[in-house]
């Protein structure tokens, strides 16, 4: 079962640190993603054990955060782990279920649950390569 190994971002080293300074017009440009609004769509979602619809939400913002690769490294990172838990959640499931083990909707339901609770922590985009900004 590879459930989790899926829905996380990739184990590659982390790079080192670099000393950059943006440039002041991307502060100007900052958009707040709005972390607390989304993180209660996703967790009505979540509640109704309705996968599917948290996976559109966190798609959907997903698509909007592209438009601004600059800003909001983790709340990307951890929109796409969402995004991928909740995609998976019925393939592990029905996986677990064929080899006769148990329902497998909890974990995936637990692990979508606290990647929710931390949306819009602030924290260096260097920190996660994947979601890195894209400058």
């Amino acid at each position: 079962m590879t459930i989790i190994c899926d829905e996380l971002i990739s184990k590659r080293p982390v790079p080192d640190f670099y000393d950059y300074t943006p440039p002041m017009d991307i502060y100007a440009k900052f958009i707040p993603s709005n972390g607390k609004k989304i993180s209660k769509e996703l967790l009505k979602a979540l509640r109704a054990m309705d996968f599917n619809q948290v996976a559109e939400i966190s798609g959907i913002k997903l698509r909007e955060l592209r438009s601004r690769p600059n800003h909001n490294c983790l709340v990307r990172n951890d929109l796409t782990t969402i995004y991928k838990a909740a995609r998976n959640a019925k393939k592990h499931d029905n996986q677990a279920r064929s080899l006769g083990l148990k329902s497998t909707l909890k974990i995936s339901k637990k692990l979508i649950e606290s990647v929710i609770l931390i949306l819009g922590v602030a924290i260096i985009c260097q920190d996660f390569p994947e979601a890195s900004p894209k400058y």
